[in-house]
């Protein structure tokens, strides 16, 4: 009933929002139904199309791209707008890591403007740091830098330390690509390294490696700048962040260009080349085109630099990759000198004269070093002025409302009395009805912790009763056996040594049932490998796990709820469906967790499961409550494949401080 409910209530906003209120009044019981059955089993397609792009978005663009795009066509069909502003964003920073600047901004801005309406800050804040990192590539870094600045403001408004890192890191790469103001970008990702190390990021303190690493390359101090490389390429790896693993390569590798080590310097641009290639970074493939023949000009094989650069320049003018352009052309004038073609040398010097004075004229340089001190003076002058403004106004408001306050003192005082009594009366009832409410509430959660120990009693007696009852039989008739053959106190002794093996079996079945150790020991992951394997030895079922984030130990109540809704469900599907494959994965993606499991087996109708008389969706239930959490469960009759979907916010501190009984 409760997610009927939720359904009804969402459908109810969204009919209002696209002004089809008309339609669903027309509609009988059994059409209303039907319609926001389908839209709870769409927002859930949604959802898990955009989980499914979050898996491959590090690793491979193009099908994580597909999948956003799977999500946003769907959302926008439903018109649902949560969805519409989490796939655009998706689509859009996909679009801006193959070149596509004008599709990413078109797709950015409609994420905005959706998320804006809805109140969400965080999928804001990465639409600005994406629409700032599209003019960072332009070579626009006045217009990249009051983005990141919105970004950080997002994201502070929900106390999101992960991004709030990650705006500053950008700011620090202005500060040391865009100025070359060292000493301010290494102030400014330490600040960074505060709040993602606040934030539990490891992967923003890899990025914040790696811009350490580059400082030290240019202040050529190189054993510093290798050793950080090399740490940054260790944390990367371990999150399969291909990307930020292709810039580290080319980043160690011009640090092995300056020290004249070309072979190795090859080896690197080789690397971060490859890597690039397989995720369709256009961006990265143009610098690393420029690269290549900037190695093979030092090592005097001047028509491969020259082959190199020029697929990397019309690549960068593809894309407007200003920088690119300009080492492109730096190396084409000087290879082309020493081929003694002084024509063509002497054109590529003049186009990378012009593109050197676009990027570094001293107007751009006043424009970005006045940038920060005027968006910090415009932000306090903003305050204070809304500040005069409300004085003055309440002043104003004050003056016109003292007569008014004289007139109707009489008055208020007489009225004062019946306020009182008739809002202390409803206080009393809304208190009662609050207080009953939680006693229903913790009654209901009660009932099923009891029942649920009660069925764990039940069942840890029955098999104690029927498998050790029946061992010590065994073994108290082989051991009286001894007195009547003492001949066979050997053969007496190898049975005996049996069933004692037996029972040792048994009692770490049933310890295991109870809590398995090895969700104590090692955490989620290794439970549930270790569950689903115990199932799979049986040959009837297949259960295939997908873990996704789960590099830290989770919160203990969040463990063992996320391992108990597992058991039940999963022993759910055992006794009453006809499924031959389940498929569980867990993600984590920041502070959200998301639990889903999938069967192939024949459907059913999920409502007589919310509201029947068993126990094993209150106990469902109870553990998502547990956790501040919510579940939604996709299956309809006759139609093959079952979905239980549960979500939680492991920035909801309190479920921190619940202690557990099991």
């Amino acid at each position: 009933m409760k997610l009927l409910l939720s359904a009804v209530f969402a459908s109810l906003i969204l009919m209002s929002t696209v002004g089809a209120q008309g339609k669903f009044q027309e509609m009988d019981k059994d059409s209303l139904l039907t319609t926001l059955k389908q839209e709870t089993i769409d927002t859930n397609k949604v959802k898990i199309y955009l989980v499914l792009h979050n898996k491959f978005r590090l690793s491979e663009f193009l099908k994580a791209r597909s999948y956003a795009d799977s999500a946003y066509l769907l959302a926008k069909d439903i018109r649902w707008q949560k969805g519409i502003a989490k796939s655009a964003l998706e689509l859009g920073t996909s679009f801006s890591l193959t070149g596509e600047a004008d599709k990413a901004v078109d797709f950015l801005n409609e994420s905005l403007k959706a998320s804006e309406s809805l109140g969400d800050s965080r999928t804001e804040a990465n639409a600005y740091m994406t629409l700032g990192n599209i003019e960072y590539d332009k070579g626009n870094y006045a217009e990249a830098l009051p983005n990141y600045y919105k970004c950080f403001d997002k994201f502070k408004e929900t106390d999101y330390y992960p991004g709030m890192s990650a705006a500053l890191i950008w700011v620090g790469i202005i500060y040391q690509y865009g100025q070359q103001d060292y000493e301010k970008a290494i102030e400014t990702y330490k600040d960074a390294d505060k709040y993602a190390i606040i934030g539990s990021s490891d992967l923003n303190r890899s990025y914040i490696v790696s811009n350490l690493a580059d400082i030290y390359h240019e202040i050529k101090e190189y054993d510093s700048a290798i050793a950080y490389s090399e740490k940054s390429i260790e944390i990367k790896t371990k999150f399969k962040d291909t990307r930020g693993l292709s810039n580290t390569f080319n980043n160690l590798a011009n640090v092995y260009y300056d020290i004249e080590n070309f072979e190795k310097a090859l080896e690197y641009y080789d690397k971060s080349f490859e890597l690039r290639k397989s995720i369709s970074d256009s961006t990265g493939i143009a610098t690393s085109f420029v690269n290549l023949g900037k190695v093979e000009y030092a090592r005097k094989n001047y028509q491969k630099s020259i082959d190199y650069s020029n697929q990397g320049l019309a690549i960068a003018s593809r894309i407007d990759h200003k920088e690119a352009i300009r080492e492109a052309y730096e190396f084409l004038s000087l290879a082309f000198e020493k081929q003694g073609d002084y024509r063509s040398s002497l054109a590529a010097y003049k186009e990378y004269k012009t593109i050197s004075d676009t990027l570094f004229n001293t107007e751009s340089e006043k424009i970005l070093a006045e940038l920060n001190t005027k968006y910090d003076t415009e932000k306090k002058e903003n305050k204070i002025a809304m500040q005069a403004s409300e004085i003055a106004r309440q002043e104003s408001a004050n003056q016109r409302n003292v007569a008014m306050i004289i007139a109707l003192i009489v008055a208020a005082i007489s009225l004062v009395v019946v306020i009182i009594l008739i809002r202390s009366r409803s206080r009393k009832k809304e208190q009662l009805l609050i207080q009953e409410n939680e006693l229903k509430v913790r009654d209901a959660q009660m009932s099923a912790t009891i029942n649920s120990q009660e069925k764990e009693r039940s069942r840890f007696a029955k098999d104690l009763h029927d498998g050790f009852g029946q061992m010590i039989s065994v073994l108290n008739l082989n051991l009286k056996s001894l007195n009547d053959d003492k001949e066979k106190s050997h053969e007496v002794f190898e049975n005996s040594s049996k069933v004692l093996e037996e029972m040792y079996t048994e009692l770490k079945s049933i310890c295991f049932n109870l809590m398995p150790q090895t969700l104590i020991q090692h955490g989620i992951g290794p439970a549930i490998s270790e569950f689903a394997n115990r199932i799979n030895a049986s040959g009837r079922i297949h259960v295939a796990i997908d873990l996704f984030g789960l590099e830290q130990r989770l919160p203990e109540l969040v463990e063992i709820s996320l391992y108990r809704i597992t058991q039940e469900w999963v022993n759910n599907i055992l006794k009453y469906s006809d499924a031959t494959t389940i498929t569980i994965q867990i993600t984590k993606d920041g502070a959200e967790l998301t639990l889903l499991i999938e069967d192939n087996g024949m459907g059913f109708d999920k409502y007589l499961l919310i509201n029947g008389k068993g126990n094993g969706w209150s106990n469902i239930n109870s553990r998502v409550n547990l956790v501040k959490g919510e579940i939604d469960l996709d299956s309809l009759p006759n139609r093959k494949g079952n979905t239980l979907v549960a979500e939680l916010s492991l920035d909801k501190s309190s479920i921190n401080q619940v202690h557990v009984i099991e």
